[in-house]
């Protein structure tokens, strides 16, 4: 699901990730995932920590091999290909992690860093150096900077630093990894500030992975909803905002602190905690921890139903979410 336009930047196919838990079980970290990211767009990816959203950013870079399923790069199917054909592809493909300071080598500079970066490139030295100068100067990194070691670093300028390592190799998708979630507020507004502008001027897409609502917010033009392994919720950022229709949405916006004291803030709350991934039974994984469950919802097959709302469709995996909606109680 995304844009209709042309062929997606990536698109995830029935993506499935187990994984086998000795004399526990199968844990199910990715569960029949269709998703697509469009050219020059952000799609933010939201839920509970353990709701597999690292583990579709994974997949996607061949970090991760699925269970099932496939991934597309430019209409091209990446996710099988042995490693020495991927091997092309992977510079367009780059990721920024959590922490910055452990994705840092510290015995390097920054300088040196970001000459590793481009390694596998067959440049030569005068190259390698103006590539290193241009990406320096694209995420405006103070040159008393470019020469220290990362502990030297505040954890923002770190983080800075790390997009422009993943910037080396002109990548076409950036995966972010929570990238702002271990920033002061400070440096969190110069990172999201940053990440606006290398979209705007460099058309890159990005894969904006957070538990950070207002974040994700502030960047994306989509947002899909994650819980326990499946994509339950779909749309453009404003309309899911004003809108919510699955109860998992709810209860996540219903938790965003709102900057206006005036401004009436959803309340939407779901009872307990979220299920162990491992062994999942039967039916919608929600029905322990929903309001609005009936019984005929422990036996439901979770799928993604497209509901009409203003005109337009929405995929939400929820068997009242239509119901709901026509009764006016979304």
């Amino acid at each position: 699901m995304g844009p209709e336009s042309e062929t997606p930047l990536i698109e995830m196919r029935g993506l499935v990730k187990h994984f086998h838990i000795p004399h526990q079980g199968t844990l199910v970290a990715v569960d029949d995932v269709n998703l697509s990211i469009a050219k020059g767009e952000t799609l933010g990816l939201v839920g509970e920590s353990g709701s597999g959203k690292t583990t579709i950013g994974r997949l996607i870079l061949r970090l991760t091999e699925p269970t099932a399923g496939e991934v597309l790069y430019n209409g091209e199917r990446i996710s099988d290909l042995k490693e020495k054909e991927f091997r092309r592809l992977r510079p367009k493909l780059q990721m920024v992690f959590q922490d910055p300071f452990l994705s840092l080598n510290p015995r390097m500079t920054m300088r040196n860093m970001l000459r590793d970066a481009l390694h596998a490139m067959k440049l030569s030295r005068a190259d390698r150096e103006r590539r290193v100068d241009e990406v320096l100067e694209i995420v405006r990194v103070p040159p008393g900077l470019v020469d220290a070691h990362p502990e030297a670093l505040t954890t923002s300028q770190q983080q800075r630093f790390a997009v422009a390592r993943a910037l080396m190799m002109e990548p076409d998708l950036i995966v972010l990894d929570e990238p702002v979630s271990n920033l002061d507020v400070v440096g969190r507004g110069e990172i999201l500030g940053l990440l606006h502008e290398l979209q705007d001027r460099l058309d890159v897409s990005y894969l904006f992975i957070s538990h950070d609502l207002t974040a994700v917010r502030s960047v994306s033009k989509r947002i899909a909803v994650m819980y326990l392994g499946r994509i339950v919720e779909v749309e453009e950022t404003d309309a899911l905002f004003a809108r919510p229709l699955h109860p998992y949405t709810r209860s996540l916006l219903g938790a965003v602190l709102y900057p206006d004291p005036n401004a009436a803030a959803p309340t939407y709350e779901l009872s307990g905690e979220i299920p162990s991934p491992i062994n999942l039974p039967i039916g919608c994984p929600l029905f322990s921890r929903c309001p609005a469950a009936e019984m005929e919802c422990s036996g439901w097959e979770p799928q993604l139903l497209e509901i009409s709302v203003n005109s337009s469709t929405r995929p939400v995996a929820c068997r009242r979410a239509e119901e709901m909606l026509r009764a006016g109680s979304v």
